[in-house]
């Protein structure tokens, strides 16, 4: 296990690869890194330009087959450690390319990962990465989409339509495949997309610019599409971030959409950088129950409206892993204390 040192209230942990311990192979080699303190202010961030992952936490197909499951191990800092099979499969891509993402054998390429850069055993630590996320995210030189391994069609398929710009037949179908991909369906990726100044689309040991994975997305007859994706969807929402948009907004994308979190209390934090309605409100602290986050929700979104919409609140419930009832029982409880709370005011 390896021993996280503890933060600073204005710190960051950053990963940095550590060179080829021989002449073999670097592909071959096991993944080591070393992580990095950063003070994370303008100022400092200037000299230690880094780069976040944006990724799917998936289970692993052992999981899936109910066989037993055999971890990836990675060394940082000299430990052994296991991490998620598509987090490895992502560092072994972005290892690869790490002369072609930062245009140089010898310049560094610090990333930002949460499984690693964040003590996931501690709660405290945890809660208050999370509440810098957004800031992570709108800070970083780029942010990295890692789409996953990909299929042997949709890997040879990506380098003719992003590099030409042609987006037809086998192309056509290729993207559709790409814009289905888990990863458009994760709840955290609407921030970390969304948020970003500039991204790269990472899939198996290929890579794409965002202006070059936007014009084949825009280039691609709509009539194609039986209906838009997640992925499109994501793309436009990103180019209208100006616009504020409530936190009920975003959750109803989420429900029509399908987005998927490992962690219910996710639905209403991986949200809250890109709800303009939760500046400062709602605070993330992964100490709190489900129904606790999801009570503070509702309470915020009956506040921003005088006529929510109960029924939304039910499917909201089911996203959450709760009971459909469970949104009507906390509307009735906090309008019970609304109306108690008004009465002892007026005594």
């Amino acid at each position: 296990r390896y021993p996280y040192l503890p933060l600073s209230e204005n710190q960051i942990r950053l990963l940095r690869f550590e060179p080829p311990a021989d002449d073999s192979a670097y592909d071959s080699q096991p993944i080591r890194a070393t992580l990095h303190h950063v003070k994370f202010d303008s100022e400092a961030l200037r000299f230690t330009p880094y780069t976040a992952l944006s990724y799917e936490w998936v289970r692993s197909t052992h999981a899936e087959q109910n066989e037993p499951q055999v971890s990836p191990t990675m060394i940082l800092g000299g430990y052994t450690v296991c991490i998620g099979e598509n987090l490895y499969n992502a560092l072994k891509s972005i290892r690869h390319l790490k002369s072609r993402i930062t245009h140089s054998d010898d310049h560094d390429l610090l990333l930002w990962v949460d499984a690693i850069c964040i003590n996931q055993s501690d709660i405290e630590e945890r809660s208050h990465q999370v509440r810098l996320m957004r800031d992570i995210y709108k800070r970083a030189r780029r942010v990295l989409l890692w789409l996953g391994k990909g299929d042997a069609q949709i890997v040879k398929a990506m380098e003719p339509f992003f590099n030409l710009g042609k987006v037809w037949g086998f192309e056509q179908y290729a993207i559709e495949r790409l814009c289905k991909m888990g990863f458009w369906r994760r709840v955290w990726i609407l921030q970390e997309v969304v948020l970003a100044n500039n991204y790269l689309v990472i899939c198996g040991n290929m890579y794409t610019t965002s202006w070059s994975f936007e014009r084949a997305l825009t280039k691609r007859p709509l009539d194609a599409l039986s209906t838009r994706s997640s992925a499109q969807e994501i793309i436009a929402w990103r180019s209208s971030r100006q616009k504020p948009l409530s936190l009920i907004w975003w959750l109803a994308m989420c429900m029509m959409y399908e987005f998927r979190a490992t962690d219910p209390r996710d639905y209403v934090y991986a949200l809250l950088g890109i709800s303009a309605d939760c500046e400062g409100k709602i605070v993330p602290d992964y100490s709190k129950s489900t129904r606790e986050v999801f009570t503070s929700a509702i309470e915020l979104m009956m506040d921003m409206s005088s006529h929510p919409e109960e029924d939304l609140f039910g499917s909201f419930a089911l996203l959450m892993g709760l009971e459909w009832s469970t949104g009507r029982k906390v509307v009735r409880e906090i309008r019970r204390g609304k109306k108690e709370e008004a009465e002892a005011n007026q005594r």
